[in-house]
């Protein structure tokens, strides 16, 4: 069996320099893992609030009586005796798959609320229908909502 216990120092090697230089590239190594792994976690972090943020595709608000559900069949509606100029259909659709249909229902509701809001009246909800899983295939999360602007005094 050879020994090499002298063989660093006659290359012109020191021992103690050839473990510092490896605890260099150990060093070095780590800061890179940690670079990346930093990286990834934001680009994840990125992804994710992307794929949950909000709907993507929304219908202007549209009288009811002149728009088209965006469901087959249509959204079913509440019996009331609202006059029809006051009543409207709104419809939202999350980008992907992963929007949950709790958020498209909030953004729907919103936008009815504060549509009615600039009128000056409150928002009473007449119908409602949404999709259903597996949110795969073009089937994405949608809402479609019909409501009415009342008055605000106006018992609901």
């Amino acid at each position: 069996m050879a020994d090499w216990s002298n063989a660093a120092p006659s290359r012109g090697l020191r021992t103690d320099h050839f473990l510092q230089m490896k605890q260099t590239d150990i060093a070095i190594t780590s800061k890179s893992i940690q670079s990346i792994h930093m990286r990834s976690n934001l680009s994840l972090l990125l992804l994710l609030s992307l794929i949950l943020t909000g709907c993507a595709t929304s219908t202007p608000i549209q009288r009811y009586s002149e728009s088209k559900s965006k469901f087959n069949p249509p959204t079913p509606m509440m019996s009331n005796n609202i006059p029809e100029k006051d009543i409207y259909r709104f419809f939202e659709q999350g980008a992907t798959g992963f929007v949950p249909i709790s958020g498209c229902r909030e953004d729907a509701i919103a936008q009815a609320k504060q549509f009615c809001d600039l009128q000056g009246k409150g928002m009473l909800l007449l119908g409602e229908k949404s999709s259903h899983p597996p949110y795969i295939l073009g089937n994405f999360p949608r809402v479609e909502i019909i409501f009415a602007c009342v008055d605000k005094q106006t018992p609901r």
